[in-house]
């Protein structure tokens, strides 16, 4: 037995692709298919907050794209890893070249 495509902008959809009503049971399900443990809906927003901060967005960049009211907030989900401190020491070292 197949699944029949069917045309939806939805992510979590039934199979005949009306909208659900909730999502626990999908995301539940979906995590389980691909194999995830301990992985939460949340995480998601943690990941695109440290994605946008890898990409070089301002912390004020990502607070206005998350939604957040408060920048504490904002900082509580971004965290720079290693290369991109790395990173930012190579940009004050080209910036104090050109002087």
């Amino acid at each position: 037995m197949g699944i029949d495509k069917v045309e939806t902008n939805l992510v979590f959809a039934h199979l005949n692709g009306r909208r659900r009503v909730g999502i626990k049971s999908s995301w539940r399900e979906a995590i389980r298919f691909v194999g995830l443990e301990d992985f939460h809906f949340h995480d998601l927003r943690h990941t695109n907050c440290s994605n946008l901060i890898e990409a070089w967005a301002d912390r004020k960049d990502v607070r206005e794209m998350i939604g957040h009211s408060d920048i504490k907030m904002t900082d509580r989900y971004t965290h720079l890893p290693q290369r991109r401190k790395i990173g930012l020491q190579h940009q004050l070292a080209k910036h104090y070249a050109r002087k």
